[in-house]
């Protein structure tokens, strides 16, 4: 039978056989007699194979290790990539690999799987056609058992779970379409940082759900933080032309080590660069900063209700930056649901994402829903209610709230790992902030523990109604108004 759920395929599969059938009617062992590998399906979209000694050079220019025996030797030696971010089709049976070829740079082989069937512990996958070296046409089929055992470490350090803690880990609003953490391109390749569920923007493109703010952090601080956030397995960056840090924001990305493609560059335009004109300038000076030339994400920093008109050209600007190519995506922050109507009867495309406060003393659910309506992410800025602890106000943190607390206790976790949970599982974008490496570290460690039904409701009943930042319609260029530097 073919799998009815995409959750039938998450966990870890003992290679059992892989055959190499071809068109003439040969069938040949593809990684020998006896293979030893595993395959993981994870819900972060790995997708990994370990080979042992048993396994032989490719034959077939479509195999992903190249034709050298030296390339293929040190590739064996720990894992082979086999398939980056999977989408699945569950009616038709099929799964499409979306593989990052630049691990593989000789791989012309497939990434469309023709079949593939679960029957109880067994897993059967047959591969689209490829072409040998010696023009024949073939096609791979694997296959394997299910591994029930808690983990197998992998030579290269990646720990595969089984099924039913992968299962636990998805939550309910994450999409199995995910991206993966791309190992190291040197000679020893590792995989120990996090992985982090992505979500899709409503044009398409795809952002880690969890992120790194920087706002009011030093220039100096901001690039240590960086820094440590890229090595944690954050892939996901927020800063803002006010926020002064751009440019620490840049240096620490470049300097990583890590493939600039991998990682999610956000930022903001301040109120002080609106207007069309103004903003286009205001998107170079940013680049410029950041040292890059196209922007993932680019949002607007703050509405201008008294004068809203210079919103809208500012607005404008981003959209005409999108088709451009200048950005890949587009949004706006701290836009109420007054904001976001007026400015959807103007704008020719649809904000991608609104970043907002939202923690569990301020949720502003009038404004998710509007979101919902309209196909706008919700992004939460001080997801873990920072804005109770480091502002005056007259909230207490929630970091001592006693019913977080005991929620995160029952999961060995902090409260604001349990806070940061509660916000990914209601399928929000959330950028938590920090500049201490170990604080860095625990945030993104929220992958591995799911709250109940009755624990989210619990943590959704804390609202008060009280803004901790600034009111939005309070914001005016009389007040707040700077100017931004140029780059």
């Amino acid at each position: 039978m073919s799998f009815t759920r995409a959750d039938d395929l998450l966990g870890a599969w003992r290679l059992a056989s892989a055959v190499e059938v071809f068109d003439d009617g040969e069938r040949r062992d593809e990684f020998g007699p006896n293979p030893e590998g595993y395959l993981c399906y994870h819900p972060a979209g790995i997708v990994s194979a370990t080979l042992g000694a048993s396994a032989r050079p490719p034959v077939s220019a479509g195999d992903p290790q190249s034709a050298t025996g030296e390339d293929y030797e040190r590739i064996a030696r720990h894992f082979i990539a086999y398939a980056g971010p999977f989408s699945v089709d569950v009616g038709n049976g099929t799964v499409t690999h979306h593989v990052d070829v630049s691990l593989f740079p000789n791989w012309q082989g497939h990434d469309q799987i023709r079949r593939v069937t679960v029957e109880g512990e067994r897993l059967s996958i047959i591969a689209s056609d490829r072409t040998s070296a010696d023009g024949r046409t073939f096609h791979s089929e694997l296959d394997l058992a299910q591994d029930l055992r808690a983990s197998r470490p992998f030579a290269n350090g990646v720990t595969v779970k089984p099924r039913a803690r992968l299962q636990h880990e998805i939550g309910h609003t994450v999409s199995i379409a995910n991206t993966r953490d791309n190992p190291t391109r040197d000679d020893e390749p590792t995989m120990t940082q996090a992985t982090t569920p992505t979500l899709e923007l409503n044009n398409g493109v795809t952002i880690p759900a969890l992120g790194l703010g920087v706002f009011q952090t030093p220039p100096d601080e901001t690039r240590e933080a960086v820094r440590a956030a890229l090595g944690a397995g954050y892939r996901h960056i927020d800063t803002a032309a006010a926020y002064g840090n751009e440019r620490q924001v840049g240096e620490a990305v470049h300097s990583s080590g890590q493939d600039r493609s991998e990682i999610v560059l956000e930022t903001k335009i301040w109120i002080s660069d609106y207007g069309y004109d103004e903003t286009l300038h205001g998107f170079q000076k940013s680049a410029r900063k950041l040292g890059v030339e196209q922007i993932d994400l680019l949002i607007l920093h703050q509405p201008l209700p008294s004068a809203f008109d210079r919103t809208l050209e500012a607005y404008r600007a981003l959209e005409t930056l999108l088709a451009d190519g200048k950005v890949r995506a587009i949004g706006v922050s701290n836009f109420t649901v007054e904001h976001l109507t007026t400015l959807l009867e103007h704008a020719t495309i649809a904000p991608g994402v609104n970043q907002i406060e939202l923690h569990p003393y301020f949720q502003q659910r009038d404004v998710q829903h509007f979101h919902a309506e309209h196909d706008i992410l919700t992004q939460a800025w001080s997801p873990i209610g920072g804005i109770t602890f480091y502002r005056e106000g007259s909230h207490h943190s929630t970091l001592d709230d006693p019913v977080i607390a005991d929620i995160a206790k029952a999961h060995g976790k902090t409260p604001a790992q349990a806070m940061l949970r509660w916000g990914l599982q209601h399928g929000r974008s959330v950028i938590p902030k920090s500049t201490k490496p170990s604080r860095i570290a625990e945030n993104i460690d929220v992958f591995d523990f799911e709250l109940s039904t009755d624990e989210m409701a619990t943590i959704d009943g804390l609202d008060t109604g009280r803004r901790g930042g600034p009111e939005p319609d309070a914001v005016t260029l009389e007040a707040f108004a700077f100017e931004i530097p140029e780059a």
